[in-house]
């Protein structure tokens, strides 16, 4: 199937070179994943905190809502 893949796309099919020619390479191997775990947890990080964002904002939304129902 990524032979298939490969020769229909040229994206994948340099990106299936890349990993051929990492994946030979001990150092660029532990480079990618150096890499790639830093992206990963960067990504987790800021899904993190746009939630936590959310959370508060609605919380404070509520608050709102109550004072000026207080209010009438």
């Amino acid at each position: 199937m990524i032979e298939k893949c490969k020769n229909e796309n040229e994206e994948i099919k340099e990106a299936v070179e890349q990993l051929t020619q990492m994946s030979a390479d001990e150092y660029e191997r532990e480079l990618y994943e150096i890499r790639e775990r830093s992206r990963l947890t960067y990504n987790t990080e800021m899904n993190e905190a746009r939630r936590k964002g959310l959370e508060e904002g609605e919380k404070r939304g509520e608050k709102r809502e109550k004072k000026k129902l207080l209010k009438k």
